[in-house]
């Protein structure tokens, strides 16, 4: 795996770039994993990720509980069996009620953040496997949580088939981009 980080100003067509490369290099969108951050959301744990899953389930506001449950049971099922742990976990993070949670009952807070975390780590590892990129867009504003998780995931890189891509704006590269396994590309302003 490879990590590419295309640096520019807003505006400049970072995305465009990302979007026609991986269209010519592999026209498969389903396996993209593309995570959007965003400076509403820089406060809000994992919400880059919360967003795909969600999307990518095609959970709703207007779906029921148990309705949610269905999409996001099939959804991570996708990938082999999913233990009742795991669902109770990305459950919580999406805040979905129709779960049972009793595997996380009393689960300390910060245990429970290690085993989100640890869970997320999971099924991004699994993803890129099957993938052929992660994106992820504008991370100036990517979330504490978010960050780590991807720190956590960049070291796995060299032994997963997967490019991991990385838009944002000029500025200091986050502390999870280890200088020997990035490339940064700079867009310049064309006069």
């Amino acid at each position: 795996g490879q990590l590419v980080v295309v640096s520019g100003e807003g505006g400049m067509g970072k995305s465009r770039l990302v979007r026609s490369f991986l269209d010519a290099a592999a026209p498969d969108t389903h396996g993209r994993l593309l995570l959007q951050c965003s400076p509403y959301q820089s406060g809000m744990p994992f919400q880059p990720i919360r967003y795909h899953i969600e999307r990518a389930c095609g959970i709703r506001r207007g779906d029921s509980g148990e309705e949610a449950a269905r999409k996001l049971t099939g959804l991570l099922s996708r990938t082999g069996p999913v233990s009742g742990e795991t669902l109770a976990v990305i459950a919580e993070l999406l805040r979905l009620d129709a779960f049972d949670k009793a595997p996380l009952a009393a689960i300390h807070a910060q245990i429970l953040r290690g085993l989100t975390m640890k869970t997320l780590l999971a099924l991004v590892e699994n993803f890129a496997t099957h993938a052929s990129a992660i994106v992820i867009e504008d991370i100036q504003w990517i979330d504490p949580s978010t960050a780590e998780l991807i720190g956590n995931l960049v070291p796995m890189l060299r032994r997963l088939p997967a490019l991991l891509i990385a838009t944002m704006r000029p500025g200091p590269l986050p502390a999870w981009i280890d200088a020997a396994q990035v490339r940064v590309i700079t867009l310049e302003r064309l006069y």
